[in-house]
């Protein structure tokens, strides 16, 4: 969990956010599974709470996952094999 004042530090919070839950998921490497052990592999989050949001923004709350999408159907796997990160961004806005 972070808190960021400024909205747009120079870069996007939603692109570091990623980087973030990227990170804390290699991290476990080591830790949570050895090897070519990927299965063991846990859910991390990600989660922004952006103070002073702009005022087009206002109060908001966003979630950005991993999903799997089967524009040709038939790869027979479960959720839980590849929804692995998730990034919250929550936006507060103390004039809305």
């Amino acid at each position: 969990m972070e808190a960021q004042k400024a909205f747009y530090p120079g870069y996007s919070l939603t692109t570091r956010g990623v980087f973030y839950g990227a990170r804390m998921i290699s991290a476990q490497k080591g830790t949570e599974f050895t090897g070519s052990d990927y299965d063991r592999i846990c859910k991390v989050y990600s989660i922004w709470i952006c103070m002073n949001a702009p005022d087009y923004i206002g109060n908001a709350i966003s979630t950005y996952r991993i999903t799997k999408e089967d524009p040709l159907p038939g790869i027979p796997d479960e959720k839980r094999t590849y929804d692995k990160l998730t990034v919250v961004m929550i936006c507060l806005n103390a004039e809305s």
